[in-house]
């Protein structure tokens, strides 16, 4: 009973799982671009999104700066924060500022 009150409501699309990962399908369709941050090297869901829809994931990580292999995409060696600027050494950016 108590994981019944605290589960989310049923999804309401045709559910993608894999990985640790999961969208709606649906949201393929209407996709123009995807950004995926804090990567550590490797990008599960942008290799997906990618080989999904033919879209060029715009990845970020400024504490491993590596570039993902095996599949086109956009790095950035910067990380997602509350506000832009450096803190500690490290460059941030915010998602207003990607999206923007």
């Amino acid at each position: 009973r108590l994981l019944e009150s605290v589960a989310p409501e049923p999804c309401r699309c045709n559910l993608q799982r894999w990985d640790q990962y999961a969208l709606c399908s649906e949201s393929f369709l209407t996709a123009t671009g995807a950004w995926s941050f804090g990567i550590n090297g490797y990008d599960r869901w942008g290799l997906y999104v990618r080989n999904a829809t033919g879209i060029v994931p715009r990845t970020f990580d400024c504490f491993n700066t590596a570039k993902p292999s095996g599949f086109a995409n956009e790095f950035s060696p910067i990380c997602l924060g509350a506000q832009a600027g450096e803190f500690e050494g490290r460059p941030f950016t915010t998602l207003h500022a990607e999206l923007g």
